[in-house]
This record gives structure tokens, C-alpha cells and sequence, in this order.
């Protein structure tokens, strides 16, 4: 198995049409206890599809901290896995969360459209 059969599954997890809470928990352990156990590095996609899980379930915390550990593997996050932590952070409330993930992505050289700007 490689890291596209991995990031399809995690990715499964949200667009399956289930809506069951637990699907956050199984694309986290796919991304940060399969894949490293199968020797492989995980990457933006599986990164981005386990944060909108989490945001999906509004588990903001968790997106957060996956991207942090981006940060710390030194894989660089993308707008997919910012989007999808500001989407948690909104439904959780966090607006002081949204405003720091904004102000930390021109540090990422990413750009925010309209629609992140509005979800803080």
C-alpha cells in the first residue's frame, strides 16, 4: 500500500456520506498510526482530509494540533488543511484561533479568499 491508497481512505472517511462522530477518530489513525506504521510519510492530503474530518465533527483542537504537526514533520500546510482548521475553529467558536491561523498564512505563503476571511 502506498501513501495515495491511505489518503483515499482518510479521505473516505468524510465524503462515505456518513455522519457518524467517530469518522474524525478513524482518519487520524490511519494518518498518524498506519501510515507512519507502514513506513510511509504522511503529506498535505492526508493531512487536509483528516483536518476537515475533524472540523466536519467540529473538533477544533484536533485540526489544530494536525496542523501544527505539519509544522514539526515539516510538511508544508496548504489551503485545503488552513480552511478546513479555520472551519473547526468557527464551529467551535474559536475566533481567536481563526484570527492567529489568518495572521500565520502569509508566514506559510498562503493567501486567504473571501470565504476564509469570513469564517473569522
Amino acid at each position: 500500500a502506498d501513501a495515495a491508497i491511505y489518503n483515499a481512505s482518510i479521505s473516505s472517511c468524510l465524503t462515505a456520506g456518513s455522519v457518524m462522530a467517530g469518522e474524525w477518530q478513524m482518519s487520524l489513525n490511519l494518518l498518524l498510526g498506519e501510515v507512519p506504521s507502514k513506513g510511509l510519510s504522511a503529506n498535505q492530503i492526508g493531512f487536509s482530509a483528516t483536518a476537515n474530518a475533524c472540523a466536519e465533527f467540529g473538533q477544533w483542537e484536533i485540526a489544530s494540533k494536525l496542523l501544527r504537526r505539519m509544522d514539526t514533520i515539516r510538511v508544508s500546510p496548504n489551503v485545503v488543511g488552513c480552511n478546513a482548521c479555520l472551519n473547526a475553529c468557527s464551529k467551535g467558536s474559536k475566533w481567536r484561533q481563526c484570527l492567529a491561523l489568518l495572521r500565520g498564512m502569509p508566514q506559510r505563503q498562503l493567501a486567504c479568499s473571501r470565504s476564509e476571511e469570513h469564517t473569522s
